[in-house]
């Protein structure tokens, strides 16, 4: 500990004396000292872009720490839901083309146009899919396409029609994924592609986009060496695997890309150049300029910003009281934000391959970056005081960790039943099968993405603790009827166990 204050330390004598002669030099050894001193985060890369030119490009750490594998600025990464804003600019182009009308009602779209009840879907455009201003919710949509991936398109239609529900919230701006998954499946019905295909041919093509693919099998194939996902609140305080792993079917277009640092600074430049890149028009000005809009008024505050709108795919907000433009995606093992400052000719993308510290980390780097190249900064030390606040955070996050499993690892089972009773395959026909594996005297839970993970006794009878998403706890609970098992329920939702 003592060695790694003393790096700090000297480290941050080095930042007054390049602060004043080189911007580059500052940002790389600032961006050095974050990886010394949360040292869970194994890997970051990062762009900058000034004057709307490319600024600074730089990859960091490791992307595999199994196998010792350093990542560069061509690692892919999972960006989650920055892929908004890609899916937000194909919309913008189809329509471009008269192929979708953004402003029609999807009630005159496939698949929505043969439900047999299409009023909860009247008044809804696509561009209130794509701006969060639908008024509707389908929760079951959301937990097929991001985790359980046990669906054809059938089904989702289905789930679709019958598990809709409005939010009551006379259409005001609403995060979700919800707006996206559907306008995905308008494009599947209406022009027989599904997004990934359409994404690839109107945007990455176009753009020339090397690294970046909506399919994890196609990065495979073509051996892509992938910024694997770790978390890192655990016992160790490393990096170490996430339990869920993500697949092609939940890869989504609410969160479904993978992309290099360099991939995704040709993407910053594009929307800071109006559709230009290298000199080159690659879309007009309006479609670029569109997504950036004011589509839905909103407000609070999201990594180093404050939120006062969204657009298309992007939100629209302020840093420092400077209008910025930015979106950010964050899922089990990976962490991403790309923003730019439009009036200041200046934008950040970071990503990270850890998801419980990488936030505040992504945070932490682009403030400073800003700042310093802001000038809002007089010294160096000035961001002395954030580190260490987020250091403490971070440690009071760890501790809490600790005491919690401390406290789970005392609890005694409470069940009806042997443990044995319990093992089976419970399905739900909206969202899929979970397995629970009995062995060595214990239950182990496999649900979509999720790995087989264990379940853990909790203070209620027949009720079982299991994290389907890392760090995620949520619980199992078994209904018997005359000593015969017959369901489970998990989040409200009942899962019929299957006779073999």
């Amino acid at each position: 500990m003592k060695l790694k204050i003393t790096i700090v330390i000297a480290l941050l004598f080095a930042f007054n004396v390049v602060a004043q002669t080189n911007q580059k030099d500052t940002i790389d050894v600032f961006i050095k000292q974050q990886l010394i001193t949360f040292s869970e985060v194994p890997s970051i890369a990062i762009s900058v872009i000034k004057d709307n030119k490319p600024y600074f490009l730089k990859a960091y750490g490791k992307s595999d720490v199994e196998n010792n594998i350093l990542t560069t600025t061509k690692t892919p990464y999972y960006i989650a839901s920055v892929t908004k804003s890609y899916v937000a600019l194909l919309a913008e182009i189809l329509a471009k083309e008269g192929k979708i009308d953004l402003n029609m009602s999807i009630t005159e779209f496939n698949p929505i146009s043969s439900f047999k009840d299409k009023s909860l879907f009247e008044n809804v455009s696509i561009n209130d899919l794509l701006s969060h201003k639908s008024g509707l919710e389908n929760i079951q949509l959301g937990i097929q396409l991001s985790q359980v991936g046990e669906y054809d398109e059938k089904k989702l239609i289905s789930i679709l029609e019958n598990e809709t529900i409005p939010l009551y919230n006379n259409k005001s701006f609403m995060y979700s994924n919800f707006g996206y998954y559907v306008f995905a499946m308008i494009l599947n019905a209406e022009l027989g592609k599904d997004w990934k295909k359409l994404l690839e041919e109107k945007v990455i093509d176009p753009l020339d986009l090397t690294k970046t693919t909506p399919s994890l099998t196609h990065a495979q194939n073509n051996n892509w060496s992938l910024a694997q996902p770790y978390t890192a609140i655990n016992d160790k305080r490393l990096p170490s695997k996430p339990t869920t792993l993500k697949k092609d079917k939940n890869f989504h277009a609410a969160g479904g890309l993978l992309t290099s640092i360099e991939d995704l600074q040709k993407w910053l430049l594009i929307h800071m150049n109006d559709g230009v890149l290298d000199d080159k028009m690659i879309f007009p000005k309006d479609i670029i300029q569109n997504n950036h809009k004011n589509f839905a008024d909103a407000n609070g505050k999201k990594d180093a910003f404050s939120i006062k709108a969204y657009g298309l795919g992007w939100f629209i907000g302020e840093f420092r009281q400077k209008k910025a433009i930015f979106h950010s995606g964050g899922y089990d093992g990976y962490y991403a934000l790309i923003s730019f400052l439009p009036d200041e000719n200046l934008g950040v993308a970071i990503l990270i391959n850890e998801s419980h510290i990488g936030d505040n980390v992504s945070k932490l780097i682009v403030s400073f970056i800003y700042d310093l190249i802001l000038g809002n900064m007089n010294t160096i030390d000035d961001y002395l005081g954030n580190v260490s606040a987020f250091k403490a955070q971070i440690d009071r996050l760890q501790n809490a960790f600790a005491d919690d499993k401390i406290k789970r690892s005392t609890r005694q089972w409470k069940l009806s039943q042997p443990l044995k009773i319990f093992e089976g395959d419970y399905y739900n026909s909206s969202l899929g099968t979970i397995k629970v594996s009995f062995r060595d005297e214990k239950l182990y839970f496999t649900y979509g993405v999720a790995n087989e993970v264990l379940g853990e006794p909790t203070f209620f009878q027949d009720v079982i603790r299991v994290e389907f998403n890392d760090k995620d706890a949520s619980e199992v609970q078994f209904v018997f009827w005359d000593n015969i098992e017959v369901a489970l329920i998990h989040e409200k939702n009942l899962y019929k166990k299957i006779d073999k």
